[in-house]
């Protein structure tokens, strides 16, 4: 079973820039993970997306990171503790890069499976 959280917005201070971290940014986030199919309908027997969520948001916004790979590989890690996962990507968007030069957006995005 294939879970999907799309499009979840946070805005962080995270870059290698001065104005990064001073101005910050929105950041934009997507998130698949595999389970075993549940064997009953009850939420402990599944990897609640309400957890992958909340701790997704802890990261971003209570942790700073240079740089964005660092920033979506340490999402990942962390909800990947989760035993009950099978394999999860992870990719973490940002709409404004401090670049001179026209781009829609920059992102980094990393797989990990058992």
């Amino acid at each position: 079973m294939k879970i999907f959280l799309k499009g979840m917005e946070f805005y962080a201070y995270h870059g290698a820039q001065k104005e990064e971290t001073i101005l910050g940014q929105r950041f934009l986030v997507d998130i698949d993970y595999e389970i075993e199919n549940p064997k009953k309908d009850e939420l402990f027997d599944t990897v609640d997306y309400t957890e992958v969520y909340n701790k997704t948001k802890n990261i971003i916004e209570n942790f700073h990171f240079k740089l964005l790979e660092t920033l979506t590989n340490e999402i990942a890690l962390k909800i990947f503790e989760d035993k009950r996962i099978k394999k999860i990507n992870v990719k973490v968007v940002k709409n404004s890069p401090p670049i001179k030069g026209i781009l829609e957006n920059v992102s980094a995005e990393v797989e990990l499976k058992r």
